[in-house]
């Protein structure tokens, strides 16, 4: 008796070797990207502070612009705040209408991101600035952006769903540091009435924290026209308005002393030719103290002065 011989059959019971190497292959490619990704933010500062970028900044900010602005430099760090330098402002005519020599702030954007804004000592240096006001009162820097035709047309707010009131608003960011401004060279020019030229602005602000109130300064120093006679304005003061980290004007305390010995004629190219009266000459002196409390003025006084003082303008009808 012979014995057969089947053929053999295969084990459909053991599974094919699995693909080990193309699943870690994936793993190599995601880890790859996740470097990458890691490496463009921790870079993105370094980046966006290059001159090519720069150049797409600026060329993209002029597009919403009726003239130009050009940058000389700046620096961004996530740990090392913002620097930036010679920033210049052109109107639609290319006139120079601004510079800004420097600004300045210790602000990191790590720290921004966080939420602390840290301001440390941030300084705004303006080199110069030239004012001209049209008939209407209209002032040049207000007609640097482009508008569209269909921004002037009022839009009906969309209805938005009514959501739960929780009754409690979101709270300031944590603000705290000393802010210095500084300008110099400006003029402020109205037709058919003297130039006023601005020598030098120096102002600044100190915040301890939001809750606290902010201590403020500011000097101006000017004169009109070639031969005027140099004169100042000065405010200093303290002013709150938060309270346990919410805005409440009820409980706003102000206290601001206002000294000043100008030329009259200083301000006229401020006024607009609607309220029909402009001084021509005269010098005015004074002091005026004023004091808010929760909400309420309290306390308005001082004392003005003003000497070889002459007023014009069709209110006057010809007195």
């Amino acid at each position: 008796m012979s014995e057969s011989t089947l053929p053999p059959t295969s084990d459909s019971t053991n599974p094919p070797a699995p693909k080990t190497k193309k699943g870690r292959r994936w793993l190599k490619v995601i880890g790859v990207l996740l470097l990458i990704l890691i490496l463009l933010v921790l870079c993105a500062p370094m980046i966006i502070s290059t001159g090519a970028v720069k150049g797409i900044v600026v060329s993209q900010v002029n597009n919403y612009l009726n003239g130009r602005i050009e940058i000389s430099d700046w620096s961004i760090g996530w740990t090392s705040g913002v620097k930036v330098e010679g920033v210049r402002v052109f109107d639609e005519t290319n006139t120079k209408i601004a510079e800004l020599k420097s600004f300045s702030t210790p602000l990191s954007l790590l720290g921004a991101v966080r939420g602390n804004i840290d301001l440390g000592e941030t300084v705004v240096d303006i080199e110069s600035f030239d004012a001209k006001i049209d008939k209407d009162g209209q002032i040049n820097f207000a007609k640097l952006v482009k508008t569209s035709p269909d921004s002037a047309k009022p839009e009906a707010a969309p209805k938005q769903p009514k959501t739960p009131d929780s009754g409690k608003a979101s709270p300031p960011p944590n603000v705290k540091g000393h802010i210095k401004f500084l300008a110099r060279n400006g003029t402020a020019q109205q037709e058919g009435k003297p130039t006023l030229y601005v020598t030098s602005i120096d102002g600044d602000a100190t915040i301890l924290d939001i809750n606290q109130p902010i201590a403020h300064s500011l000097m101006v120093v000017m004169k009109v026209g070639d031969a005027g006679q140099p004169g100042n304005l000065s405010v200093k003061g303290t002013a709150s308005a938060i309270k346990n980290d919410a805005v409440d004007l009820n409980t706003a305390n102000i206290e601001e002393a206002i000294v000043w010995h100008v030329d009259l004629s200083a301000a006229a190219p401020f006024i607009p030719p609607s309220a029909g009266i402009s001084p021509t000459n005269g010098t005015t002196d004074g002091q005026i103290n004023f004091a808010m409390k929760d909400g309420k003025a309290i306390a308005l006084s001082g004392q003005i002065n003003g000497k070889s003082i002459a007023l014009s303008g069709p209110a006057l009808k010809g007195d």
